[in-house]
């Protein structure tokens, strides 16, 4: 394998297709008609077919002038070479030095390549041109050229350079028809670079979770550029960026189209290195842009591919509490219980608590804002709920022939509380008011109360929950049947809490 074949990793094969498959008037790459130029981009691998190409009224077949493609004549002094068949492509200038050099790709082809600037034919301005590079890198000296040209010029950023390549023919005035067929050939390899991101501080932002096409021809190391992954260490790098915008994992994936091996490097935005692969590699990686680094084994460059896919991590600060529902990634403090009147939703349930009162019921529904509840809200409305009275009824009473007599009934109970009392032979009604010591309700003071008898007794407070209770006497004795609490407000139904 001879240098250049070695240097670009092509697929003939490929090639080869691409040349059946495409019209003989535009060749696998490369436009026969200048107005058709083919872009390309600094950096790429391609290949040029010139099979039935010609040449075009008024096409430039060489550039004139001292110091372009001469070769010395037999006879003495030097003669300008000329090119027919020849192709067309545009790169656009990165602002440092671009080489552009053709390559045997299984056929042997004798190139010539000029490089100019200008929109039109009639008004082409060359810059530089090339002819009969050998192995050795000497212009000039056929005897053991390979028909194979390299020509690096210099570059104005944004400005579009036009890549004129075609076979050799020979001084100008020979017939196109006498032209040199020594390597007959129309097909050969095509490479121009570096790419504008050749260096660091010039990484092409790339997307997420899209394939990016590139190449490395001509790429460089700067210096002091780390190219070592492992013990393996690579040449020609080229730089992408990426923004990752989560904690998560971040994968690149970079095959390349020949078969040269490429390695993949990762930097975070400290500069520090992530991971290294061969033709892919992914780590654990914060929110941040990151540098892809991509380069081939020494000697060795090619086009590829280069996709970043990034997954993030749902449970990024470690709370055990996954994305949706922690509305705060970052915070492993949340989800926690919720601090009213702080513009934090520590709960993650529609915003911060606005509760005027403190009360743990929102302003929205604080059916009392504004009087803090907490110590008695069963039902949780924001309002106090009443407090269960304390009452006791304290009866004397003796037996009788048929029946108890009741000598005195005082009820124990807050001031103010009032007593109801009621009997089932409506014969001891009667009701009291509770002073310091209670209630003494006269209408039961030495009542006779015969076998049968129900009595109720109902003590109720404003605010509070009263209290019910039921008596039966029988076998002459005053049995309890029920006790239980009154709802604010009601009386001798025994519902409450």
């Amino acid at each position: 394998m001879n240098r250049d074949a070695r240097r670009h990793s092509t697929v003939v094969a490929v090639l080869a297709v691409l040349a059946l498959a495409l019209p003989a008037s535009a060749g696998a790459n490369g436009s026969n008609a200048f107005s058709g130029h083919t872009p390309i981009a600094a950096g790429d691998i391609t290949g040029v077919d010139v099979a039935g190409f010609d040449t075009q009224p008024g096409e430039p077949l060489t550039i004139s002038g001292s110091g372009y493609c001469r070769i010395p004549l037999a006879g003495g002094g030097e003669s300008h070479n000329v090119m027919y068949q020849s192709a067309w492509f545009a790169v656009t200038g990165t602002g440092r030095s671009m080489t552009a050099e053709t390559f045997q790709d299984g056929e042997l082809i004798d190139t010539m390549i000029a490089v100019y600037t200008g929109s039109t034919l009639s008004n082409l301005v060359g810059r530089d041109c090339a002819d009969d590079y050998d192995d050795g890198g000497t212009q000039g000296v056929f005897d053991d050229d390979d028909g194979t040209d390299l020509l690096t010029f210099p570059t104005t950023s944004g400005t579009t350079y036009l890549i004129q390549i075609g076979r050799y023919c020979g001084s100008p005035g020979t017939l196109l028809a006498d032209c040199d067929d020594r390597l007959p050939g129309t097909h050969a390899g095509f490479s121009i670079g570096p790419a504008a991101n050749d260096a660091r501080a010039s990484a092409r932002p790339i997307p997420l979770e899209t394939a990016t096409a590139a190449g490395n021809a001509h790429g460089t190391l700067e210096s002091g550029e780390d190219h070592m992954c492992g013990t393996a260490s690579y040449e020609a790098t080229a730089w992408f960026s990426v923004n990752v915008p989560y904690t998560g994992r971040l994968d690149v994936a970079a095959p390349g189209k020949g078969t040269v091996q490429t390695y993949v490097s990762i930097f975070r935005p400290d500069g520090s290195e992530v991971a290294c692969g061969q033709a892919a590699t992914g780590g654990d990686v914060t929110a941040g842009n990151y540098l892809i680094q991509i380069g081939t084994v020494d000697g060795y460059t090619q086009d590829f591919s280069v996709t970043p896919r990034f997954k993030r991590n749902l449970d990024e600060d470690g709370d055990h509490v996954n994305l949706p529902a922690d509305c705060a990634p970052t915070n492993p403090a949340i989800p926690g219980p919720e601090v009213a009147n702080n513009d934090i939703d520590e709960d993650c349930r529609d915003g911060d608590l606005k509760d005027g009162d403190l009360d743990t019921v929102p302003d929205g529904v604080d059916r009392c804002p504004g009087r803090d509840a907490r110590v008695r809200d069963a039902d949780h409305d924001g309002c106090l709920d009443p407090v269960k009275l304390d009452a006791q009824p304290k009866w004397r009473a003796a037996r009788a022939a048929n029946g108890i007599v009741v000598h005195s009934l005082r009820v124990k109970a807050p001031r103010k509380a009032k007593v109801f009392v009621r009997c089932s032979d409506n014969q001891c009604h009667g009701r009291a008011r509770a002073g310091r010591h209670g209630a003494r309700v006269g209408a039961m003071r030495n009542e006779a109360l015969p076998n049968g008898t129900v009595v109720t007794i109902d003590v109720t407070k404003r605010g509070f929950y009263g209290r019910f209770f039921r008596y039966h006497v029988g076998g002459n004795n005053l049995h309890i049947l029920k006790s239980a609490s009154l709802a604010p407000g009601t009386r001798g139904k025994g519902k409450g809490p």
